[in-house]
């Protein structure tokens, strides 16, 4: 669902009326698209920070490839990221 942007976060939920404001209710700063809630969201980035791993990209479907820290094993990648 968060590939194909298919999660209900707020911007979607706005898009088909459902809810009248997109803004993030964690920060309400920016809207809540899967972007935000995933990584540019302050919350989702002290998440990522305390993993040890900062993505650096605009795209939702580059983190597959973030550099993953040395202290977590290579097979647990998939692992962290469905858990997050």
């Amino acid at each position: 669902l968060l590939f194909k942007d298919r999660l209900n976060t707020r911007v979607n939920l706005a898009h088909k009326h459902i809810i009248s404001s997109d803004l993030c209710p964690r920060c309400a700063r920016l809207p809540e698209d899967s972007m935000h809630l995933f990584i540019t969201c302050p919350l989702a980035n002290r998440i990522w920070q305390r993993i040890g791993i900062l993505p650096q990209t605009d795209d939702i479907n580059e983190l597959w490839d973030a550099s993953l820290p040395h202290h977590l094993p290579k097979k647990a990648w998939s692992l962290v990221l469905m858990a997050l």
